[in-house]
């Protein structure tokens, strides 16, 4: 299939570093043991939050893998509902199983996990919404939806919807923005490591990519081929 190409479009660089040495200290050990994620295993937490039955497995914290189900409190429209905390709902990745490919529902997911103290996860979250006005014109149906997921506050405490309200006003970001405080996705990744970025074919809940680190994810850069190479499937 013949890429998609996107005249005139300016696109942020974003350094692929992962929150280090050079930002503020460490939570304590005991904040770590309450909510820190390996990236040993899978995800926990399921749900069928979808009238389709979700994919069965194998389920695996790996490109390749199955992206088990997951069930987050977020703002699915921050923008549109002016950043209210209280129209916050739940959000599950069997929102957006697309296993026939309709136009109502996204063909590529983007999960991105996300500190509110992390310098890199602001610098992404910045260059976020050119991403994603980019591959989705349309915001009533994106062909590419993001989500980001907020996990801790600027103190390195776990994220409330406050949280998500904030990070969503400070970027201006349009798509849904939740939490996991718990870390439900945090067996694919160190913490210490954020912004994890993780692309996903909505068509069977595949992994593609996983990874620490910013990552750019417009068309012509190394995630946008990333999620080219699906869309052309």
């Amino acid at each position: 299939m013949r890429r998609l190409v996107f005249p005139g479009l300016a696109l942020t660089s974003l350094l692929t570093v992962a929150c280090g040495s050079s930002d503020p200290p460490p939570p304590t050990e005991e904040a770590q043991q309450q909510k820190t994620g390996n990236g040993t295993g899978g995800t926990t937490g399921s749900t069928t939050g979808t009238t389709v039955d979700y994919p069965k497995g194998p389920f695996a914290a790996v490109v390749g893998g199955v992206l088990r189900d997951a069930d987050f409190n977020a703002l699915v429209s921050p923008v549109a509902d002016n950043f209210d905390m209280g129209k916050a709902k739940k959000l599950s990745f069997s929102d957006y199983y697309n296993p026939t490919s309709v136009d109502t529902k996204p063909r590529v997911l983007v999960i991105t996990e996300a500190g509110r103290w992390c310098a890199p996860c602001k610098d992404e979250a910045k260059a976020s919404m050119g991403a994603y006005n980019a591959w989705n014109p349309d915001h009533s149906k994106p062909v590419v939806q993001f989500i980001s997921l907020v996990i801790e506050n600027t103190n390195y405490e776990p994220a409330v919807i406050e949280d998500a309200s904030l990070w969503a006003k400070a970027y201006g970001l349009v798509y849904p923005v939740g939490i996991d405080p718990s870390l439900k996705l945090g067996d694919f990744f160190d913490k210490s490591a954020i912004p994890f970025n993780m692309i996903v074919d909505t068509k069977t809940m595949t992994i593609v990519y996983a990874g620490t680190g910013g990552i750019e994810l417009a068309p012509g850069t190394s995630g946008g081929d990333k999620i080219q190479a699906v869309l052309g499937n």
